[in-house]
Parts: structure tokens; sequence; C-alpha cells
């Protein structure tokens, strides 16, 4: 069982058709249509963002795709700003993933980039970054 939960919801529409969504970072294709996306859950101050008390016991945190799987793909979870080495990744499917904290060092910016590829016809196989952070505090 997971220490964290995070849901993130993927939409192909523009951010202004969908409150509350920001426009999603695209790559890899060109794309035929805009990306909106939000998170939902986790332990921060922000939807998405994870905060744990430090104290050497490792955490798990567990991001759950809320997307039509016929449409969308989770293709990597990647961590940045991770001086530490606190942050790894330790299972991912094409809808969900599992990150590992082993909580045994201070740390306040890392992140963790959620990408999703657009599988649908036509998409051109357009990917889809969102990065929300992940901070061991004191």
């Amino acid at each position: 069982m997971a220490d964290t939960t995070v849901t993130i919801d993927v939409r192909n529409c523009a951010a202004s058709q969908a409150p509350g969504f920001p426009d999603a970072v695209l790559f890899g294709g060109p794309a035929i249509h805009s990306y909106c996306y939000q998170f939902a859950g986790g332990s921060g101050g922000s939807p998405g963002d994870v905060t744990e008390k430090k104290d050497g016991n490792k955490k798990t945190i567990d991001i759950n795709m809320i997307a039509d799987s016929a449409y969308y793909r989770l293709t990597a979870v990647l961590i940045g700003n991770d001086p530490q080495n606190q942050l790894s990744v330790k299972s991912l499917h094409s809808n969900s993933a599992t990150i590992e904290d082993k909580n045994d060092q201070l740390e306040s910016n890392a992140y963790y980039c959620v990408v999703f590829e657009d599988i649908s016809a036509g998409a051109n196989g357009v990917s889809i970054a969102c990065a929300p952070r992940i901070s061991n505090v004191p």
C-alpha cells in the first residue's frame, strides 16, 4: 500500500476549455490537439506535490492516470533535481507508476515528470509531460 497517492487527469483540449487544468508541455511529434492536465492528491502544498517527514523509512508514491487507456499510455516517469539520490521509479505500467523515496536525507526541490503518449488515431505519437515536486523535510 502506498504512503501517498497522486492522480493525473489528461485531456485533449486547451486549458481554456477545462478550468483548473494548465496546458501541457508537448514533445516528440507534431501535435494535432492541445492538451491539458490536472494533478490531485499528494501530501504537499499543491496538488501532486509530495512532502515526507525525513525519518529513514522508505516511502512509496503511487501515480494513477485518470484518462481513457484507449487514447493515452503512461510511458515514463523521470526524476529530476535529486542530488541526494532519494527517488527511484519502482514500477511503470500503461496507466500507473510507483516511485520509492529512500527518505533518509533532506531534499527540498526534487521533482518527478510524468510522461504520457497520445496513442489515438492520427495523434502522431505526441508525448505530454507534467512535473510536480517531492520534498523530504526535517
